[in-house]
């Protein structure tokens, strides 16, 4: 596997790469497009009443940006963090968020053959949350609509408290 850490993600022209990783015993993609850097875990910053998904926030690259824990948003027991676990910055409804997961394990590539978008299952995870499977050797991926992984209101909440801790940073 190539060094992934701190790799900012330059070459962006397909809409069927994906970055896949690990939370717990799955495996996960999201869109390359969406995804500007992997970088090594980051303690984040608690910041009082968001949802509990939301760790709280990080300092990249000079700007306060909220860390989500995806074993968390996925509704899978939560475990310490360790040398692998790693931050997925992306721009989620044009906003830059953070994601805690597991593990990077690959930089993955599907052919419309891999892909279905068509989904006849019921799951843990809301329909939304999924954009369908991708087969990587021999194994299903499950595509994320990142889009979906906090609702309007907690985007809203979360701006709110992103202003105020950046304004209590100035004083």
């Amino acid at each position: 596997m190539a060094d992934i850490f701190n790799m900012n993600i330059v070459e962006k022209s397909s809409e069927n790469h994906y970055i896949v990783f690990g939370v717990a015993e799955e495996e996960y993609g999201v869109e390359v497009l969406k995804v500007q850097e992997i970088i090594r875990y980051i303690a984040p910053t608690r910041l009082p009443g968001t949802p509990k998904r939301v760790k709280g926030v990080i300092n990249f690259r000079g700007k306060i940006i909220p860390v989500i824990d995806m074993r968390v948003a996925l509704n899978l027991p939560e475990r310490p963090y360790d040398e692998f676990t790693v931050v997925i910055v992306m721009d989620i409804l044009s906003k830059r968020i953070g994601i805690i997961v597991d593990q990077v394990t690959d930089l993955a590539t599907f052919t419309s053959g891999d892909l279905q978008k068509d989904l006849d299952f019921e799951s843990h995870l809301s329909s939304q949350f999924i954009n369908g499977l991708g087969t990587l050797n021999g194994k299903l991926i499950i595509l994320l609509n990142m889009d979906q992984v906090l609702s309007e209101s907690e985007m809203e909440f979360l701006d709110k408290q992103l202003t105020d801790f950046q304004e209590q940073e100035l004083t």
